[in-house]
């Protein structure tokens, strides 16, 4: 029961630490992939408004939703049903937007809307923020980036969906490589704790037989671990104490023949 127990509890911990490898990793590889997606998509918006020159007085917002659709959808990398953008005007709250919820609900509705953002409040207030969390709006996820030029706020979104697929198949790799070592660790588990018990198991036979007086017992000694050198000790151990018990039986039949050969008699005290 004692093997049972310690070759079970070995094979339990080698498992825990193939799940324990192989989960951190996919996590950090799935961290990775969505950085790298904002990371892209910040860059495009960045090379975009290099690219573009505003003049520093007010600009009409219809006319820069226009020539973001018409010309520089591909500077700023825009282009695509999961990437949007939005012009609005802090001035009259007027509202243009290429966002696919935009063509189902009323500027009203989709401003407010616009306002759960952090980033797009920051932009309207004149001091975009944007940070790099995923946001979540309904049913949508998505990373968002806002930027304000004189009397605009031009608002992007890019969302989730357009890499979903990408981090479900990996993610599906991730789960069939999780099994995959599970069933080799637990191999490799069993195997390794048959190589630690089965020397114990032994020791633990002899040690019984030892134990009940039989000192001829002898346990083979395999390598030179700690293993070998607890078989090496209690080899010596049962060697010493038959020798010992030898010894002691020598001297009682030493004594026994001096009492038996004695004319006089003997008085013993404590």
């Amino acid at each position: 029961m004692i093997k049972k127990k310690l070759q079970w509890k070995l094979v339990l911990f080698v498992c825990l630490a193939s799940i324990c490898l192989v989960i951190p990793i996919g996590l950090y590889l799935n961290i990775n992939i969505e950085q790298y997606h904002y990371n892209q998509f910040v860059k495009g918006i960045e090379k975009g408004f290099a690219s573009w020159k505003f003049e520093d007085k007010p600009i009409d917002p219809y006319t820069v939703y226009i020539e973001m659709r018409d010309i520089y959808s591909g500077a700023f990398n825009i282009y695509g049903d999961n990437k949007s953008y939005t012009i609005l005007d802090r001035r009259t709250n007027t509202v243009y937007s290429s966002d696919f919820s935009y063509i189902h609900k009323d500027d009203e509705e989709f401003i407010n809307e616009l306002y759960l953002s952090d980033n797009f409040i920051s932009a309207a207030a004149g001091k975009p923020i944007n940070n790099n969390l995923i946001k979540t709006i309904g049913d949508n996820s998505f990373y968002d980036y806002a930027y304000t030029v004189n009397n605009l706020v031009f608002y992007f979104r890019y969302y989730k969906a357009d890499w979903q697929i990408m981090v479900s198949e990996f993610n599906s790799i991730i789960l069939t490589v999780l099994l995959v070592s599970l069933i080799v660790a637990f191999i490799i588990g069993y195997l390794l704790s048959k190589a630690i018990t089965n020397p114990i198991e032994v020791i633990t036979h002899k040690t019984k037989r030892i134990a009940e007086g039989n000192f001829d017992q002898v346990i083979e000694e395999r390598g030179n671990d700690e293993i070998g050198n607890l078989t090496g000790s209690i080899n010596n151990m049962s060697q010493s104490l038959r020798n010992m018990l030898d010894e002691i039986s020598n001297e009682k039949n030493k004594v026994e023949i001096i009492l038996n050969n004695m004319n006089e008699g003997i008085i013993a005290f404590d």
